[in-house]
């Protein structure tokens, strides 16, 4: 739905407003034009206020006019526990949680959950971090249990340890089988004098969901909770069994409606049943007109949506990234991948093979990043042999990553770019996007129209994803129709990252912009990223590393020849 302006007649002129036609005449003095099939309402800040809660666009000289909902933030009476500075609006999430919850003392316990709505980027992560350490703090917790789509479950253990102001022990519960899984449970309960965490993905969870029951934890986060969105979804209804267990639960999403409002009803289960009730048919006829179709029912419009709205403000707190005023321009962030067994194994061998000699007996540079390519190339995916005359593939542990970061991308409503290294990646990128129906833009080496599919992805809403080849797109290319850039693998030359980083940062873009890095722990990626970090080609970062001989960044040079290498 969204709405332009007749300034001759001073109305509001409504387009696309089936489902929201109810909605639209409680508002009232709304004007059905049946010649042009639109809604005319009065011009003025009251109707804009209402028609935006309702989630209508307008042109972008609207949004200085449209009030967001006042909310009452306290003080925090107690510090975070984290080793980082939070931003402003962190404190304020981590304030709110903890009043809400009733985590600081003397506080009336109003809820006992409550939801993190951070746009990607915005450091909800941090913030639920702090609002845990604080309940373990004040002895209200000794278990907490968070559920994560399996992508990003390596990013609660690296942010816990890296973050967390408080004691923690923090535990991956994976594995082959059932039976490795429960034995880390067992092994994490025998820990003393620390916040126990259990970390575990949605399909594993409901598979463990009586296990999990009897271990008892007395927090429950569900990261990205659309995961739970559907009411009758496996893991939306055991995730809510073990909420009612839990003493505190929250939600963490960039966009708690994905589909409809109706998507609500599953997430904020888990935070109480006291917000939306406990009968999904009751919710689903309160906030919508449902229609026989023959074979189904479905929606044909929404019903009280300014009341739904209030109850889900109600025990949320939301924050884009145009509500971080303090949150910088550009902001990095590095989500650890793990690879599968047989990759590791691809990859070890090569890290332990011997580096060439040339005549002169010594190794060249030249021959180290020969061999930091293949290892890259690994850590993408595939593998190619000195005869081989195809790509082999190896893991898809990015690419899987990579999917569910899109989708929740796209959820948000917005465009991504993703850059790659190697052509076996974008060709495996595309095929993945393909399959998913996703309309997407590509530019690489071998595109002969790339101002073509520049212009479709900046000006077709429908093309969703640009995929660039960072060689081929690092200059001379505007992306700002994007805020978020996805580097899928590296590029050794420091120019060409900051170059590929600057397509979506530039004159144009209006949003403040998010680098997201997905990086193979314990690789060569690691290495790469923090040569980048510090301007510096690969080739410099090697130098530099073989003169100081720094025992942590030698590891990336493995070989057996090393004292051979000519500098």
């Amino acid at each position: 739905m969204y709405a332009t302006v007749d300034k001759v007649q001073r109305q509001f002129k409504v387009y696309d407003s089936y489902m929201f036609r109810f909605c639209i005449k409680e508002i009232g003095n709304a004007i059905w034009d049946g010649k042009e099939k639109i809604w005319r309402l009065p011009y003025n800040k009251y109707v804009l206020n209402e028609l935006s809660i309702l989630g209508c666009t307008f042109p972008n000289f609207f949004d200085k006019y449209i009030e967001k909902t006042a909310i009452s933030v306290p003080e925090p009476k107690q510090p975070l526990p984290l080793k980082a500075k939070p931003y402003s609006y962190q404190t304020d999430g981590y304030a709110l949680a903890c009043d809400m919850m009733g985590i600081f003392p003397d506080s009336e316990k109003k809820s006992p959950g409550y939801g993190l709505e951070f746009e990607m980027g915005c450091g909800k992560t941090l913030t639920s971090i702090a609002v845990l350490g604080r309940a373990y703090l004040n002895g209200l917790v000794e278990k907490a249990l968070i559920l994560a789509p399996k992508s990003i479950l390596g990013v609660w253990t690296e942010e816990l340890n890296k973050f967390a102001d408080f004691a923690v022990k923090s535990v991956v519960i994976d594995g082959k089988n059932k039976a490795e899984k429960l034995k880390k449970l067992d092994e994490l309960s025998n820990y003393k004098d620390c916040l126990k965490v259990a970390i575990v993905n949605y399909e594993s969870m409901y598979r463990l969901e009586d296990e999990l029951l009897e271990w008892n934890p007395n927090f429950l986060i569900c990261d990205e909770s659309t995961k739970i969105k559907s009411p009758d979804g496996k893991a939306s209804i055991a995730a809510s069994h073990i909420a009612a267990v839990a003493d505190y639960r929250m939600i963490l999403t960039g966009t708690p409606v994905q589909n409809n409002p109706l998507d609500l009803f599953g997430q904020y289960r888990v935070i109480s049943p006291e917000v939306f009730g406990y009968d999904y048919d009751k919710f689903r006829d309160k906030y919508s007109v449902q229609e026989w179709c023959g074979t189904h029912y479905r929606t044909s419009a929404w019903l009280n949506m300014k009341e739904l709205i209030d109850k889900a403000h109600s025990v949320a707190y939301r924050v884009t990234k145009d509500d971080a005023l303090d949150l910088p321009e550009e902001t990095d962030v590095a989500i650890p991948i793990q690879l599968e067994k047989d990759a590791i194994k691809a990859y070890e061998s090569v890290l332990e093979g011997e580096l060439k000699l040339s005549k002169s007996n010594t190794v060249s540079i030249k021959s180290i990043l020969t061999k930091f390519l293949r290892l890259q190339q690994i850590t993408g995916g595939f593998i190619k042999g000195d005869k081989a005359a195809k790509y082999i593939n190896v893991s898809n542990s990015k690419l899987n990553t990579l999917e569910e970061l899109v989708e929740t991308l796209i959820s948000q409503n917005q465009k991504v770019v993703i850059m790659a290294k190697f052509t076996a990646e974008i060709d495996a990128i595309c095929k993945m996007l393909k399959k998913k129906k996703i309309e997407t833009a590509v530019i690489t080496g071998k595109t002969k129209d790339r101002d073509a599919e520049r212009i479709k992805f900046q000006t077709n809403p429908d093309c969703k994803v640009f995929v660039g080849q960072i060689q081929a797109t690092s200059m001379g290319i505007t992306l700002t129709a994007a805020s978020t850039m996805i580097f899928y693998s590296l590029t050794f030359n420091y120019a060409d990252y900051i170059q590929a980083k600057a397509r979506i940062h530039r004159i144009g873009q209006t949003n403040k912009c998010t680098y997201i890095h997905l990086l193979a722990k314990d690789t060569i990626d690691e290495y790469i990223l923090n040569a980048l970090k510090n301007k510096k080609d690969l080739a410099n970062a090697v130098v530099e590393t073989l003169k100081t001989k720094k025992d942590n960044e030698l590891k990336w040079l493995n070989a057996t020849n090393l004292e051979q290498v000519a500098i």
